[in-house]
């Protein structure tokens, strides 16, 4: 067991004001985050707590529906197997890449995380057209590509039919609760994984700027902007949300992102994991299904949450549903982000339920992570808080970006700049990385916000 099996992302302090952040940057970073890829972070709560839950996929959002639920050790377990079965499928870091498009059904996140193991992972948005999503593929040269059955989700199942035989770098295409057909390069994803051993077949990658994750952004057709992240730049936005937040293995999340977003995969997914909690995703589709919103206090309830989440969107539907004679006392934080939350849904959302709200601020480009509130502390209304700990953020005057970055006065409007290890490496095409890794080394997120500096 490597060393870093015994120490999970949980929180080391409660961080309230920014001095609290600056208090953890006095210690060397190796030995507060000392995990080396996504893998190691698993191992470190199956090893700490092997039975505490870590995953539960409801079916449809009914809390009274027999959910599955997977411990950390059974979690670990079948990242393995998934690790193992996309590594014989030839993925690796140097080449192939695992294209999810799929609801997160049971199965999904564990396999996702196991194909960042094995190499590189793309999770698309199955809202998409056809045609968006051949242009991704296309772009990410995919590989293997991870569908629904047809009676899982028969609108999938026909844009999947629909792109593959346009895409020429695809060698496999497995199907979820599917059966195998080699005339059409499909394989059934469970007998597939049942053959796999739960100990890891390959050495694990020990660098942390080793990209495994690509993530669409901007934009469905034309050129698509495919951001690549690598294992450093996750591990460091679950463990900075994790001291910001507080969390540890006592927290229960119900995950209200979908995981084609880094609000999903990162915000409420990884953070809470590798900090030994539990996440919870009320549905496949995570909040747009109506019955998901209509039973979502009582799910929040039988789980014993101490975390919600969702859009400023799914905030607003949530402040429209009557808590009624739910016990929401378990819950701590509501968290939202990925969109400006306006002040009226805020002020509603709080006044309806009793929950605190606290906002983040990110981007694909940092794996969601630039600024948050103290989850441990108070949230201040309208702010998206402090920077990430080991990062900065600079609102910078406008035409000072590129070379030589200056603060805009306080009170006027800047573009947000970005370092620290949670800035990815760059787009899959370098083209896009103009304007936006700047020669200074910074990220410019393309956004103003008005600053408060000085």
């Amino acid at each position: 067991m490597p060393s870093s099996a015994s120490r999970t992302t949980k929180f080391s302090r409660i961080v309230r004001p920014i001095p609290d952040v600056e208090a953890l940057e006095r210690s060397p970073y190796d030995e507060l985050v000392p995990a080396r890829n996504l893998y190691q972070l698993f191992e470190a709560t199956a090893h700490l707590h092997p039975e505490r839950p870590a995953l539960t996929v409801m079916p449809a959002g009914d809390p009274e529906e027999t959910a599955v639920t997977l411990s950390h050790k059974g979690l670990l377990d079948e990242i393995t197997r998934a690790a193992n079965l996309f590594r014989s499928l030839g993925i690796s870091p140097s080449g192939g890449t695992v294209a999810f498009l799929c609801p997160a059904l049971p199965q999904i996140p564990a396999a996702l995380i196991g194909a960042q193991v094995a190499g590189v992972a793309s999770t698309i948005n199955f809202l998409l057209n056809a045609d968006a999503i051949a242009d991704l593929l296309i772009a990410e040269q995919a590989t293997v590509l991870v569908i629904p059955s047809e009676a899982d989700d028969a609108a999938i199942w026909q844009k999947a039919n629909t792109v593959i035989d346009r895409i020429p770098s695809l060698q496999r295409i497995l199907v979820v609760d599917g059966k195998s057909n080699p005339s059409r390069k499909i394989v059934g994803f469970h007998e597939s994984l049942s053959a796999q051993s739960a100990t890891l077949d390959f050495q694990l990658t020990a660098d942390r700027d080793t990209v495994c994750a690509l993530f669409h952004t901007g934009g469905t057709t034309g050129r698509p902007k495919l951001v690549r992240l690598t294992h450093g730049n996750q591990i460091h936005a679950a463990w900075g949300f994790a001291q910001v937040h507080g969390l540890d293995e006592f927290d229960t999340a119900i995950n209200g992102f979908p995981l084609f977003h880094v609000g999903g995969t990162v915000t409420a997914g990884l953070s809470v994991l590798a900090a030994g909690g539990h996440i919870v995703i009320p549905s496949p589709y995570s909040l747009r299904l109506p019955r998901v919103i209509q039973n979502y206090w009582r799910i929040v309830e039988r789980s014993q949450a101490t975390i919600v989440s969702g859009v400023p969107t799914s905030i607003a539907a949530l402040a429209e549903v009557a808590i009624a004679n739910s016990n929401v006392a378990s819950v701590r934080m509501a968290l939202t982000g990925g969109a400006v939350l306006p002040k009226a849904v805020g002020e509603r959302f709080e006044k309806r339920t009793g929950i605190r709200l606290f906002e983040t601020y990110g981007m694909t480009e940092t794996a969601a992570a630039i600024a948050f509130n103290p989850g441990r502390g108070q949230p201040l209304a309208g702010s998206v808080g402090f920077r990430a700990p080991y990062a900065k953020t600079l609102i910078a005057a406008f035409g000072s970006e590129d070379k030589n970055p200056e603060a805009c006065a306080p009170l006027t409007s800047g573009l947000v700049l970005v370092q620290g290890p949670q800035v990815f490496p760059g787009y899959v095409d370098p083209k896009h990385n103009e304007g936006v890794l700047t020669v200074a080394g910074w990220a410019d997120n393309g956004r103003y916000r008005v600053s408060d500096q000085g």
